[in-house]
């Protein structure tokens, strides 16, 4: 079954069976006048889908269109408490779907049974919500509640694997992520805040490969037990560009792996620097001398043997890792997920929840399209929004809807990045990762 079929069928799917079972577990709709639980559903992901800052006048046309003669203040009344559990419930048999995206043309991407990539973000809530989703708290009294969204992509497929909502206060490294199901023989690769050594021999013990930075206060040892002053070795390198040496992690685990150490370009060590002072210097932490020595190197650590992966491609396929901050920017800049509007508390978590919906209906669409490898999520969108009309009047129908969806397909393939000849686009470097020029 093609691609396009699967996302028809799990659209429907998710718009009409799966609104009635969540509709009914949370007892959403006692005496149906207006509203029916799948027209409740389709008017508030698919009013957001098309226009994330709609009015409650938005709302009403999108009911209209659906067949629903109700008004602006009608819609709003539905904004309750009730309908944040429907939309929750509607969340999680969502992001259970599995639409088994076919894997893009990458003969790197397709040595690995997918190459998972995670990553977490951060929503600000209204103080009311602080009991049910704690923050970390901020300057004048702000950012006491929070709402932690989790997310794992893999980008093989370009399909979301997992996806977790929990308190803001939750910390990455005991996220469900860490111990996410994963293929045999798959990649994964998370940032320094997933950084956990014991994970990580999970991970090899199961037969899956990883890719992270390294903690500079992790202990590294050589393989014949030597305890190694990592920093100490990089700084007598001189000239050397590469280091590349088996170690074993961890003064527990010790934990044999393989340490990447690429010496950075002098421009990008002293970015690096500035950096790191205007982030000590906002948090009033003192800054060493050591702390800022680690700047002039780009340290990976992986379980692949150097005869199966060369140091520039696991540094570009740890640069896939910005392939789910992209996807964040997406669903923050034109999702608008982290914009709520002037309401109460119970309306501006039923809309986010709506807006999360809303995202990622939109990520089952491009799916559907089945995009380049050069696809640009942000052009994509921007076309599949002037298809959401269609897309309601069409979802009475499973072929109606596939039709839609296969007319679509064609101004999405042709939204595109260009290709760069001096700094390569990351589709670039996953097809031929020799273009990684590590000295520009």
């Amino acid at each position: 079954m093609r691609i396009v079929q699967r996302v028809a069928g799990a659209v429907q799917g998710l718009l009409t069976r799966w609104a009635q079972v969540a509709a009914d577990d949370v007892n959403l709709i006692q005496r149906e006048r207006k509203f029916s639980a799948m027209t409740l559903a389709r008017t508030v992901i698919l009013t957001l889908l098309q226009r994330p800052s709609a009015s409650w006048n938005d709302f009403a046309r999108m009911a209209g269109t659906l067949g629903v003669d109700v008004t602006a203040n009608g819609v709003k009344g539905r904004f309750q408490e009730k309908l944040i559990a429907f939309l929750r419930a509607l969340l999680v048999r969502m992001v259970a779907q599995r639409l088994d995206a076919p894997p893009l043309p990458a003969p790197l991407l397709a040595r690995f049974a997918g190459v998972f990539v995670g990553d977490s973000t951060t929503l600000a809530l209204p103080d009311e919500w602080t009991e049910e989703f704690p923050g970390c708290g901020g300057a004048a009294g702000t950012g006491q509640s929070a709402l932690k969204i989790q997310v794992r992509l893999n980008v093989a497929t370009r399909e979301i694997d997992c996806f977790e909502w929990t308190p803001g206060r939750d910390c990455d490294v005991t996220s469900s992520l860490q111990d996410a199901p994963t293929p045999r023989g798959a990649l994964v690769i998370h940032d320094l805040g997933y950084f956990d050594v014991g994970v990580l021999a999970a991970r090899s013990a199961r037969g899956i490969f990883w890719i992270s930075r390294i903690q500079t206060s992790t202990k590294v040892w050589t393989t014949d037990g030597e305890r190694l002053e990592l920093l100490s070795v990089l700084r007598g390198l001189k000239r050397q560009a590469v280091w590349d040496q088996p170690i074993l992690l961890g003064a527990q685990h010790r934990l044999p792996c393989r340490l990447l150490a690429i010496r950075c370009p002098p421009e990008v060590a002293h970015r690096r620097r500035q950096k790191l002072k205007e982030q000590f210097r906002r948090q009033g932490r003192p800054l060493s001398q050591e702390r800022l020595a680690w700047c002039d190197w780009f340290v990976l650590i992986t379980n692949l043997p150097a005869d199966q992966l060369t140091w520039r491609e696991a540094a570009v396929l740890y640069r896939s890792r910005w392939q789910i901050e992209l996807l964040f920017k997406l669903w923050k800049s034109h999702g608008l997920i982290a914009r709520h509007p002037a309401c109460t508390a119970v309306q501006c978590l039923a809309l986010l929840t709506g807006k999360l919906l809303a995202v990622l209906l939109q990520h089952w669409l491009l799916l559907g399209s089945e995009l380049s490898l050069s696809a640009s999520l942000t052009k994509a969108t921007h076309a599949l929004r002037h298809a959401v009309h269609s897309l309601a009047t069409a979802l009475k129908r499973q072929r109606s809807l596939l039709e839609v969806l296969e007319d679509l397909a064609f101004p999405l393939k042709h939204a595109t990045v260009d290709s760069r000849r001096r700094h390569p686009s990351w589709f670039q470097l996953i097809q031929d990762p020799e273009l990684l020029a590590w000295n520009r």
